[in-house]
């Protein structure tokens, strides 16, 4: 039987090639065939060669690992994936096709060996949290020191380095990276959750937010900056967080306040 599954699998190998040949075959098809050509090659050689596949469809090579990993043929999708990485090395919706495979696949050290490079390539987050849920506490330590050790290092994006100290709870350290300074925006993100017990920290740190906006832009941008900023903290109804910086604002910019509010 062993040997007929064999034959038979290499008669439908044989099909699929000759039917690829064709001419004026719809990308889905060839999709299609594809896919089936990989189930067949994993059983029969492990996907010894895909070089064929990635110097001529290299288009469609991502919609080819969708079909697989969407007719439940999970064990050649990460094969595949696999063997493209050395052919698409800096691919990011390949590691993310990958990592969310692992995910389904509860294959845990693959997936935290492989989530922290994908963080660091992409500043895509998404996936990070979800493994939390699944690893225990110490293998989660090193995951996010290993990345937070990271962004400390890029001024470029500590907005990513904000949105880790905030899941982790880590409030002292994002408040000293607010003091750091940083965008309104990434001010705006998290002060809900910290204006009632850093009530003097924020007030300090939009006093120098919106200082450094009011002092280097003469037009629109300042002004626009400040009326957000106003009424974001009337949603939050943080009075005092207001008034203070309202203060500043009036004491600091007597001769443009009219103009700002």
């Amino acid at each position: 039987k062993q040997y007929k599954d064999k034959d038979l699998m290499l008669r439908l190998k044989v099909i699929c090639l000759n039917t690829l040949l064709k001419k004026q075959l719809e990308d889905h098809d060839i999709v299609t065939i594809l896919a089936i050509l990989h189930m067949l090659d994993y059983h029969l050689t492990k996907l010894k060669d895909i070089n064929w596949f990635v110097n001529d469809y290299a288009r469609l090579s991502m919609n080819v690992v969708d079909r697989l990993v969407y007719a439940n043929q999970v064990e050649v999708s990460v094969k595949l994936m696999k063997k493209m990485k050395s052919h698409f090395p800096k691919s990011r919706e390949l590691k993310r096709k990958l990592l969310q495979v692992y995910l389904t696949l509860d294959q845990l050290d693959e997936l935290t060996k492989l989530l922290p490079k994908y963080v660091i390539q992409s500043d895509d987050t998404k996936l990070l949290f979800k493994l939390r849920e699944k690893i225990s506490s110490d293998q989660w330590a090193d995951v996010i020191l290993e990345l937070i050790e990271y962004y400390k290092d890029q001024p470029t994006k500590k907005f990513i380095l904000a949105s880790l100290y905030f899941q982790e709870d880590d409030y002292e350290s994002l408040i000293e990276l607010m003091h750091s300074g940083v965008d309104l925006d990434i001010v705006m993100s998290y002060d809900h959750k910290l204006y009632r017990i850093y009530q003097n920290d924020l007030t300090q740190i939009y006093q120098k937010v919106l200082s450094d906006i009011i002092d280097s832009y003469l037009g629109d941008r300042a002004q626009v900056a400040v009326r957000k900023a106003i009424h974001h903290m009337d949603q939050l109804n943080a009075r005092k967080l207001r008034k203070n910086v309202m203060s500043y604002l009036e004491k600091e910019y007597k001769h443009r306040i009219q103009y700002l509010m």
